[in-house]
């Protein structure tokens, strides 16, 4: 088990609760990693080129800051060379981690970052938790002041909200329907099954919803699935629509809806198992931050 090199002095309690989530770096990678890390990295550069006006410019500054090289997967250690000049650090997770766990590691500036890279097979889309969608999707915002202050504003906001039965319900749900949908021979009764329980348990959700639930949903439609209009044109930024190659041609080819983003965002589930229809956008950040600071 990792320890964690403080980045400022919190409370020892909150550092041994992270470190109980952090493992050491993943065993040498094999040829099937590599080769998709190479094919990720390259198509998000073509993505640059083939949708230059679409791309948020501080997204593309943040990915060259990483200095990624698409034939060489980075180690946390040559990540965290990179972050330090913001006062950051990434840490290795094993996959999905509890949202209040989660939250409170942004709240205390590390960010998770899943252990496994996705298997070819799984190229175009990863039920579970991915290396290349933490590093690729994530990690170039944190260099964008505006940004990592939002989401820190948000960690610390999720991280102090009651959990809910329903909400440890969602999180039981979700990882079991991950497990079984990454398996070699997944159980298509069973998905059926968890599949049916999670909506139910959406729909109660929907029709009560938690403070965290709510708080779900808005990191859904801005950190992963964020557009900002510039001119009138979008500007991609968000890390499931930036990390994957049929995401960005949806949205930058005129597929998905763009509708501004207003209370009823928070009304609407992410649904991360299919590519969007609609996917909501702001003007500037300032958006952002007053429909947190409403929450």
């Amino acid at each position: 088990m990792k320890q964690l090199k403080p980045v400022h002095s919190p409370q020892s309690s909150v550092y041994s609760l992270i470190n109980n989530f952090i493992l050491e770096d993943p065993p040498i990678r094999t040829q099937e990693e590599n080769f998709v890390w190479e094919k990720m990295v390259s198509n998000v550069i073509k993505s640059f080129d083939q949708y230059s006006e679409f791309i948020y410019p501080p997204f593309r500054e943040g990915f060259y800051s990483l200095e990624l090289d698409n034939f060489s997967i980075p180690s946390i250690n040559t990540l965290n060379h990179k972050l330090a000049s913001i006062d950051w650090q990434a840490i290795y997770v094993n996959g999905f981690v509890p949202a209040g766990i989660y939250a409170l590691m942004l709240a205390n500036q590390f960010f998770p970052v899943s252990v496994t890279l996705r298997p070819l097979k799984y190229f175009d889309y990863s039920a579970a938790p991915d290396f290349a969608h933490d590093i690729l999707g994530h990690l170039p915002m944190l260099f964008v002041k505006e940004f990592r202050e939002l989401l820190k504003k948000w960690a610390t906001k999720t991280s102090q909200c009651n959990i809910t039965f329903l909400d440890e319900e969602t999180y039981r749900l979700t990882a079991a329907l991950i497990r079984e949908k990454e398996e070699k021979k997944p159980d298509y009764s069973k998905i059926s099954v968890l599949t049916k329980s999670l909506n139910n348990v959406y729909d109660q959700l929907n029709a009560n919803p938690s403070d965290l639930s709510i708080l779900a949903k808005y990191y859904g439609w801005s950190f992963e699935f964020g557009v900002i209009k510039d001119n009138g044109i979008p500007n991609i930024f968000g890390a499931a629509i930036v990390s994957s190659s049929k995401e960005t041609q949806n949205i930058c080819e005129g597929k998905a809806a763009l509708i501004e983003f207003n209370e009823d965002t928070l009304k609407t589930g992410v649904n991360y198992t299919s590519l969007q229809d609609k996917v909501f956008y702001v003007e500037d950040f300032s958006a952002y931050n007053h429909h947190l600071h409403n929450l």
